[in-house]
């Protein structure tokens, strides 16, 4: 059985964007594996490491592994690292020419992917990243169509970045998440929006509709399968990508005070694990409240038609003197 990593939450140099495929990884013998918290953070010098890590000493020994052995894979490797040079012409030549030496590699099209899609070339990553899930859907740890929703929205335009696209899902609109999918819906969501925003947020800094989007949903699902303070986190990422939903200021309020409820525990576990309470407590003032602003509408509905029934009869009244 394959060894598997836990793929560090924090973006450190080790970050990689979503389809980029290094063959040193393959070569190990290791897969990845998506584990330990599920939050995420911005490292402004994540791309900068990746670049000191693709320095012209080791472009060169990769280039001279093709040239001398026909390494595929290291010809593959060198492509990586033009594409965190941002020479991007030159990368693609490299993924094509790789294309007609052995067809249907899947490193290659994904890599041809992401290489578009940082080029701004949408369609084209479209194209690839789809190539790429059909020689291997099961590829980035069962994620990559979520990949492929985000390039679609990326051609549709602004009216696509909606939860309900992305995820087929929404939240509700109170201050707590409300999920319509089961548990392990949720956890399937969690760890692709983990996975993909990951490796993502290192070519991608504030601020970012899409990304903004995705880590507020983040934090929605994480508030319901891991605990409060790491959907604190996710929202306040989320904030600092610029999202727009208004629900983010009651959302996060939420979290904060929750997870501050559970750090004077003497055992702060997560709200939908072992501390299920404070979050059942939640719910109960919610429903009230609900049933409170629905008997205020009842309320006000009742005066409005007593006020107009009221005004109708007077006004009948005095119509009634005029013709007598």
């Amino acid at each position: 059985m394959k060894k598997y990593i836990l793929l560090i939450t924090f973006l450190t140099a080790t970050a990689v964007f979503a389809c980029l495929n290094e063959t040193w990884k393959l070569r190990s013998g290791e897969d990845m594996y998506v584990g330990g918290e599920h939050f995420l953070n911005y490292d402004e010098k994540a791309l900068e490491y990746k670049r000191i890590e693709y320095d012209s000493e080791k472009m060169d020994q990769l280039l001279e592994e093709f040239t001398k052995n026909k390494d595929v894979d290291a010809y593959s490797d060198y492509g990586i690292g033009l594409i965190y040079h941002e020479k991007y012409k030159k990368a693609e030549k490299v993924y094509l020419e790789i294309e007609k030496i052995r067809p249907g590699r899947y490193a290659t099209a994904a890599n041809l992917g992401t290489l578009y899609e940082l080029w701004g070339k949408n369609e084209k990553a479209l194209e690839w990243i789809r190539k790429a899930v059909q020689i291997d859907s099961t590829s980035h740890e069962n994620t990559e169509w979520l990949h492929v929703k985000i390039l679609e929205a990326k051609i549709q335009g602004e009216s696509a970045i909606q939860s309900k696209f992305f995820l087929n899902t929404e939240f509700g609109i109170d201050s707590l998440p409300e999920g319509s999918v089961n548990m392990a819906e949720l956890i399937r969501l969690r760890d692709a929006i983990f996975f993909q925003l990951n490796e993502r947020m290192t070519f991608i800094p504030p601020m970012d509709p899409i990304v903004a989007l995705l880590l507020f949903d983040l934090g929605n699902i994480t508030f319901l399968t891991d605990n409060a303070e790491t959907a604190k986190i996710n929202y306040e990422l989320a904030f600092k990508y610029g999202v727009k939903d208004p629900l983010i200021d009651k959302r996060l309020a939420l979290a904060n005070r929750i997870s501050e409820t559970e750090k004077r525990e003497v055992e702060p576990p997560g709200v939908s694990e072992a501390n299920p309470n404070i979050l059942a407590k939640h719910k109960k003032e919610l429903a009230r409240d609900r049933k409170w602003r629905l008997i205020g509408k009842i309320s006000l509905a009742s005066v409005w038609f007593c006020l107009i029934t009221f005004l109708t009869i007077l006004w009948i009244r005095r119509l009634n003197k005029k013709r007598n």
